[in-house]
């Protein structure tokens, strides 16, 4: 393990302030006023010692001269009791210092060793891929290295998709201190391989500059979308089988009212007029016109609703000319200009898809007329091949 490395990761700035030269910064021991004593003491003793020099020492009475010595071994004696207790005391506060770094240690060691997402601490190099310098315990457990294996590793080692241009544009993402999220693959070491979101942020430690990164394990939640995805493909597959079925039906119910209803409206329509120019009488006239009458209304309200079914001109001459036989009927029928541009077609597309378009493009034009207060409605030409 990179001791090294451990000791610079977000510790307190007092805790990191330990050496003999920077005790001072943190514990400002001695007092100024025990400062201002020694101080004074000092200078009363330059002051005697300056005296006994001009007046000379054996000039002084024995009693001057036994308290002089007295005052000066007892200034010694002070100076050396003063100087054990600042070095006492200088080793009391180095080994708190020293016992706080330990425990900040112990304790961000911990909280990066129990993080339950991937923790990777790199160093950028110039112009390569980053060297890992630390990873945690998940990390470990989650790619199937030991530590000793992965540290002073490339960061290719687990990420092999990272190419020179791809590390180039995380470099750049993450340059003056930003942050990037992006997806990669890891590669375990028995070769599988996992996906992981990882989020990056580069950061100075000491004179260094170092990327960290969190990761986790998304192999879950792109098998779920995988899945929605599918889902989704899935449901438009449904969605647009239900409108084909939906357009069969209409079909198949519009030639049967056209084939079927539709005709035997028509023969009785000409049986009537055949009954009616044999039978004489103008009362059985009268009966057998109003019986006309409600026959047509009925055989057009037939040929109405079969058009409203399913336009026969969208099976026999092509979308295009169905979609300008509907705008002519929106002009009329609500009194909109509805333009529409006709263009030689061809018939490639298949029934089911040509009824699909016609009833999107149905619905479209209705909701522009029931919702969009539209006076002027103007459909695209349709490709060529419609």
């Amino acid at each position: 393990m990179n001791v090294g490395w451990v000791d610079l990761r977000n510790w307190p700035e007092a805790a990191m302030k330990t050496r003999e030269g920077e005790a001072s910064e943190l514990y400002p021991w001695p007092p100024r006023w025990v400062k201002a004593v020694l101080f004074g003491a000092g200078y009363f003793a330059f002051a005697c010692a300056v005296w006994c020099a001009a007046r000379g020492y054996g000039e002084l009475s024995l009693f001057n001269q036994i308290l002089l010595l007295l005052l000066f071994l007892a200034m010694i004696v002070g100076a050396g009791l003063f100087s054990a207790a600042v070095f006492t005391e200088r080793k009391r506060m180095l080994e708190r210092a020293e016992e706080a770094l330990r425990e900040s240690e112990l304790r961000y060691r911990t909280l990066f060793e129990h993080a339950g997402d991937y923790v990777l601490l790199l160093e950028p190099q110039e112009g390569a891929v980053p060297i890992l310098r630390d990873v945690n315990e998940a990390a470990l457990r989650a790619h199937g290295y030991t530590r000793e294996e992965l540290l002073g590793q490339s960061i290719s080692l687990l990420d092999p998709d990272l190419s020179p241009e791809i590390n180039a544009q995380r470099a750049g993402a993450l340059t003056g201190g930003g942050a990037a999220l992006f997806t990669v693959r890891h590669r375990r070491k028995d070769g599988s391989l996992f996906h992981a979101e990882a989020y990056a942020r580069a950061m100075r430690l000491g004179e260094k500059t170092v990327i960290l990164s969190v990761e986790c394990d998304i192999t879950e939640r792109k098998r779920l979308e995988k899945e929605l995805s599918a889902y989704t493909v899935r449901l438009r597959s449904l969605a647009a089988q239900l409108v084909l079925t939906e357009q069969r039906e209409r079909r198949r119910l519009a030639v049967t009212l056209h084939d079927g209803i539709g005709q035997d409206l028509a023969f009785c329509k000409i049986r009537l007029d055949t009954i009616a120019s044999e039978i004489p009488g103008r009362e059985n006239s009268q009966v057998i016109d109003q019986v006309c009458g409600t026959l047509d209304d009925v055989i057009a309200r037939t040929r109405s609703l079969t058009v409203e079914l399913s336009p026969p001109v969208l099976y026999d001459l092509g979308l295009s000319p169905a979609l300008k036989c509907f705008c002519e009927s929106i002009q009329s029928q609500f009194g909109i200009l509805c333009e529409f541009r006709n263009e030689t077609q061809q018939h490639a597309l298949k029934q089911d898809l040509r009824a699909l378009l016609y009833q999107v493009a149905r619905e479209l034009i209705h909701n522009v007329v029931k919702h969009a207060k539209a006076s002027r409605v103007k459909v695209p030409p349709t490709p060529r091949r419609c």
